[in-house]
């Protein structure tokens, strides 16, 4: 009886993460985990980054699925803590931008010079960089996994919201967001958290968002402590 209290006590939250990645447990929530998107890695070949000053990963599974070594001269970019983690367990120490987002990484890459840079990502990465770098510097952009729909799961997420079931939502990146956003309504009483700027504008609904000040999951998890 005693547990059954507590549980009813906990904010459902239902969070948003590719390939079964996962936000840990929560005291005071139960955290209910869904991946509406599932990646594959990339076969690349053929290509030569020794001519570019500068690389940039923009997400994990981008440095995961990058299966090139890295010249000693590069100057190395990781877009968030996250991603930083694998190259340094690559033994490569990145530059992190201040706000671990596409704007941040670009105003950084050009505060320190850089005059060409590849940018490892998916195919579905949002366009911030290509736009707003490719006529100011050399600019190449290098598709190291590919992003696909996991149907069933996206039929899930779709029941959880349109039946208001959560307390909370957690969006982590613009195209997760653009695919759950139709289901969600502004009828119900749920609070959005998004991870950046991006997930932010991606989502167009008039519901209540609350944006991570720190743009990574750890920046969430926090977040969600300081909501308790």
């Amino acid at each position: 009886m005693q547990g059954d209290l507590e549980r009813k006590r906990k904010k459902l939250v239902l969070a948003f993460r590719p390939d079964d990645k996962t936000i840990p447990p929560i005291n005071g929530y139960e955290i209910i985990n869904i991946s509406v998107e599932r990646t594959y890695c990339n076969e690349i070949n053929n290509i030569n980054i020794t001519g570019y000053e500068a690389i940039a990963f923009m997400s994990e599974r981008a440095t995961v699925c990058f299966n090139f070594e890295i010249p000693a001269s590069m100057k190395v970019y990781a877009v968030g803590p996250e991603t930083a983690s694998i190259l340094k367990r690559k033994g490569v120490e990145p530059t992190i931008p201040r706000t671990f987002d596409s704007r941040s990484l670009a105003e950084k890459v050009l505060e320190d010079g850089v005059k060409s840079l590849i940018v490892v990502r998916s195919d579905k990465g949002n366009e911030y960089l290509r736009n707003y770098l490719s006529s100011k510097i050399i600019y190449k952009e290098i598709y190291s996994y590919t992003v696909r729909v996991d149907d069933e799961n996206l039929e899930k997420a779709k029941k959880q919201l349109e039946e208001c079931v959560p307390d909370i939502i957690v969006l982590t990146s613009a195209g997760i967001t653009k695919l759950v956003s139709k289901y969600i309504s502004p009828d119900c009483n749920y609070s959005v958290i998004s991870i950046g700027p991006f997930t932010t504008e991606a989502l167009r609904k008039e519901v209540k968002i609350i944006e991570s000040k720190e743009h990574s999951i750890e920046g969430i998890m926090k977040l969600l402590e300081n909501m308790r």
